[in-house]
């Protein structure tokens, strides 16, 4: 009574998968990457600000919650590239692709 696993689940488990590389930077990598990646990758790709972006810098430094929050995202197939001023992630779409 061999029965092989199933390659997807019929009801998604996963919300989102993400992930994330924090790191010091002199130079605020939301202002760098974003135009870095958007010329660099190869897809029908476009930029847009997050909300939080319209906050003030000295108040997203001052609070730790904010102080990784992602400013800038990044459309790439069936993936988002975030970025932060010190911070980077990559997030699946929904739904989770999964693994071959």
């Amino acid at each position: 009574m061999a029965t092989s696993l199933p390659k997807k689940l019929i009801k998604e488990p996963l919300i989102d998968a993400v992930f994330e590389v924090r790191f010091s930077s002199k130079a605020p990598a939301s202002v760098i990457l974003p135009g870095l990646l958007f010329s660099n990758l190869d897809s029908d790709n476009n930029i847009e600000s997050l909300p939080i972006s319209e906050l003030p810098k000295a108040i997203r430094e001052a609070n730790p919650q904010l102080r990784f929050a992602p400013l800038s995202r990044v459309n790439w197939g069936q993936f988002y590239i975030n970025i932060g001023d010190t911070s980077v992630s990559v997030s699946c779409k929904y739904p989770y692709s999964g693994w071959s």
